[in-house]
């Protein structure tokens, strides 16, 4: 139970950083190349 608290309490700490990781690589320009947001 405590482990899977655990992994919860980090993936909810995390989850705006994952939206971003995953924006970062799959948006994309008009000509379909990836844009790195910074």
């Amino acid at each position: 139970m405590m482990q899977l608290n655990i992994i919860d309490f980090l993936i909810n700490s995390n989850a705006h950083r994952m939206r971003r990781f995953v924006l970062m690589h799959y948006t994309t320009n008009n000509s379909g190349m990836p844009i790195l947001q910074t």
